[in-house]
């Protein structure tokens, strides 16, 4: 198996999380959610919505209310609370998400999630941080995109609830926890471990609920003040209860991370890592026979600030995912660009465009069984510090070939345009 490593830097990609939100009036609980040691910040929003589902091509499946034409109202309220203390922070998030369908009288629950995360300073050199999140009828479909943010302590599982197709319920639960120590000053060892289970209420025909674990290590070293250099592995298996299977990875890892600083105020993180990943597991799902398939893992980031209010963030990433919904390891090659800033101080607008093209991990042949592709468009202009409206346009497009099963009820296909308009409230309910 080869290891590769190339003078660019690490990037921790994760599958879910928003575009970086460029600082103005509007903040926040008011801009006081981080002001102390402890915050508790409310925030509520409500949309006026439309969106435009175009499948496309005719299929067998008929669309669920998330994969039709019209306009709803949305209410969203969220919650977080952190607490900063000199060797533990606690940090927990909370959200649901409501829309009302003029044209059916109907209103329907799309989602709910809460997450929770603890940091601890065991000892002088040793650090242990544990995560808990827990969502329901999240969109997975969402997963198959790169993530330009890293993932937060405290953050729950991102419901996508933009990006809902299907009406199925199901709860997904995740545990992660992790122990790092430093060896010297240069050198860090560290242990992950994960664990996510989601279930597909009332047994649906053919809805598959999926376990997954992994355990990891790496090694860091510090090159410089701005740079380190790792190398890691880490074990991961799934099982789907539909089909039994039982697909498992090794993966191996090396890369680099530079910060490269421009200027005092300015600085770009450019990072990279590369290895090989073992994927095992059943030729097909009436089959015994397993196969063994070698794939090459990438990923790669871009952190750029563009002068004193931009940011420019991009993230590439081609590996081996387990995605509810889909029965089998899925190998892909994804890319996410995100921007975002102030025009002026009551003025902020977040870009974002993600695609994503792959197939079963197991697969002999090289062709993709999907694509999938979504791009936002966001301006929000702050009425104050506590009050926002902002507009909002999204499209989004899949399409996936008979060679991927998808869960019942989901067309194979999809065309979406969504535009909004909304107004937001944060305020701090807590803070010292």
């Amino acid at each position: 198996m080869a290891l590769l490593a190339c003078a660019i830097p690490d990037l921790a990609l994760a599958q879910a999380g928003p575009a970086p939100q460029a600082q103005g009036l509007f903040q926040a609980g008011g801009g006081a959610a981080g002001a102390g040691r402890q915050s508790l910040t409310l925030s509520v929003s409500l949309v006026e919505a439309y969106d435009s589902n175009l499948r496309a091509g005719a299929t067998a499946v008929s669309p669920t209310l998330f994969q039709q034409s019209g306009s709803y109202t949305s209410l969203t309220p969220t919650m977080s609370f952190a607490s900063r203390g000199r060797s533990a922070q606690i940090t927990a998030t909370s959200g649901s998400t409501l829309r009302y369908y003029r044209e059916l009288d109907r209103l329907v629950s799309i989602g709910h999630n809460v997450g929770a995360g603890v940091s601890a300073e065991l000892t002088r050199r040793t650090r242990l941080s544990v995560n808990q999140g827990v969502a329901y009828a999240p969109s997975y479909l969402h997963g198959l995109f790169a993530n330009a943010a890293p993932a937060t302590m405290g953050s729950a599982v991102n419901p996508a609830t933009s990006y809902a197709v299907n009406g199925q319920p199901s709860y997904q639960y995740s545990t992660s926890a992790g122990v790092s120590h430093a060896v010297t000053r240069r050198d860090t060892v560290s242990f992950n471990s994960a664990y996510r289970y989601t279930d597909f209420v009332g047994n649906t025909a053919g809805a598959s609920d999926l376990r997954s674990y992994d355990v990891g290590g790496r090694f860091t070293h510090l090159l410089s003040r701005d740079g380190s250099l790792r190398l890691g592995y880490t074990y991961r298996q799934a099982a789907y209860s539909s089909t039994q299977q039982r697909p498992s990875t090794h993966d191996i890892d090396s890369g680099i991370a530079y910060q490269w600083p421009l200027s005092s105020a300015r600085r770009t993180t450019l990072g990279f890592s590369a290895g090989s990943a073992v994927v095992t597991g059943p030729v097909s799902s009436a089959s015994t026979q397993t196969r063994r398939q070698f794939r090459l893992v990438v990923d790669a980031s871009l952190n750029h600030q563009m002068g004193r209010t931009w940011q420019l963030q991009g993230a590439y990433h081609r590996g081996v995912g387990f995605i509810e919904g889909i029965e089998d390891p899925v190998f892909s090659d994804a890319v996410t660009v995100t921007t975002s800033g102030s025009l002026d101080r009551r003025t902020t607008v977040v870009m974002s465009t993600s695609y994503s093209t792959g197939n079963s991990a197991l697969a002999i042949v090289s062709s993709n069984s999907f694509d999938t592709y979504t791009g936002d468009a966001e301006v929000r202009f702050a009425i104050s510090r506590t009050w926002a409206t902002y507009v909002d346009y999204m499209y989004y497009f899949y399409n996936f070939n008979q060679s991927l099963q998808l869960s019942p009820g989901v067309s194979p296909n999809l065309r979406r345009h969504s535009v909004r308009a909304g107004l937001t409230l944060s305020v701090s309910l807590m803070g010292r």
